[in-house]
């Protein structure tokens, strides 16, 4: 019984590409600025154009978007979404932040796990608008863990996840322990560059090792370099010092965001992102010294002696970076 016939090899080279063309009203791009009627053609799940209306070409499917605005996908920069933590039972007594093994150091395990494609709240936001997230998980100690770049969007977990290890999430929040907070940060980062440095002189010695043995032809016995221990609490801590990811660190007071440029900026020169910041408005100008981003959120405005300062609008037009979060479950 004949259950799959392949089709000819010419008759797969000339099957039709799929075109969506989506006619907008006014399109918001990203980087140059607004375009009124305009097109955007999507050719095999790519976006080919984005620009005035033109002619489409022949087979071409019309989305009709004439009488709204078309924007790009939304970013929120640190999400619980799909982590349900809003469903679990209400701590009546919960822990104060600064609790955790190792100052609440995070071991190397991927977040990424925890996607499942067919969550409804997948499905919801995406929707609304928002097409990427930085999954995190819940904020517990100095050290939450690692927070995966995913689509909000995809048929298996693999299709939703473009980094596992994206970031590493802080927090220098603590009440009156932001002292303390500041003293442990600078203590697990010095731990953690030593044993950043110890892996890559390892790296680099075994690279040489490999190199010399595979192209010597001397008689003299070669050494291989001694492999340094693992520490799970740390191996998570060594994308930061090779530049392969930002801390993210939860600060809102202006004491909490210096404290936070201190010893994350100044003193270990990591790439950072300010998390909440709350009164970020309030030293904009060491923000942009210390060429530190800022995530606000979940409120946008601040009031002050019934002012209301809009906080992303004030960084923004500083010419810092500015990013968007909820730090929400759904």
């Amino acid at each position: 019984q004949t259950v799959y016939t392949r089709p000819p090899d010419d008759q797969k080279q000339t099957s039709k590409q799929t075109t969506l063309a989506v006619r907008a009203g006014r399109i918001y791009t990203a980087s140059d600025g607004q375009i009124t009627d305009g097109l955007i053609l999507i050719e095999d799940s790519k976006i080919s154009y984005v620009g005035p209306a033109k002619t489409t070409p022949p087979d071409t499917k019309i989305l009709d978007a004439s009488g709204s605005v078309v924007i790009p996908g939304l970013i929120d920069i640190h999400s619980h979404l799909g982590l349900h933590a809003d469903s679990e039972p209400v701590q009546l007594n919960p822990s104060p932040l600064t609790t955790g093994s190792s100052f609440g150091a995070g071991k190397l395990a991927s977040i990424a796990n925890a996607v499942a494609p067919k969550d409804e709240a997948f499905q919801e936001v995406t929707r609304r608008g928002i097409t990427s997230v930085l999954l995190a998980p819940s904020p517990t100690g100095l050290v939450s863990g690692n927070g995966a770049l995913i689509k909000t969007a995809g048929v298996e977990a693999k299709d939703m996840v473009v980094k596992e290890y994206a970031a590493v999430i802080f927090s220098m929040l603590g009440g009156g322990q932001r002292l303390a907070k500041a003293w442990q940060a600078r203590s697990l980062l010095k731990s953690a560059k030593e044993y950043a440095e110890k892996w890559d002189k390892y790296e680099r010695e075994h690279g040489e090792y490999e190199h010399r043995k595979a192209t010597t032809t001397e008689d003299a016995e070669l050494k291989e370099p001694d492999r340094p221990g693992r520490d799970v609490n740390l191996e998570l801590l060594r994308g930061l010092f090779k530049r392969k990811m930002p801390a993210i660190v939860h600060a809102n007071r202006t004491d909490e965001i210096l404290g936070t440029l201190k010893v994350f900026r100044e003193e270990y020169n990591l790439d950072v992102i300010i998390l909440g910041g709350g009164d970020s408005f309030r030293i904009a100008g060491e923000l942009k010294k210390h060429r530190a981003d800022v995530a606000i959120g979940p409120e946008i405005l601040q009031y002050e002696k019934g002012k209301a300062f809009n906080n992303a609008d004030i960084l923004n037009q500083l010419g810092l970076r500015v990013a968007f979060h909820t730090s929400a479950t759904s």
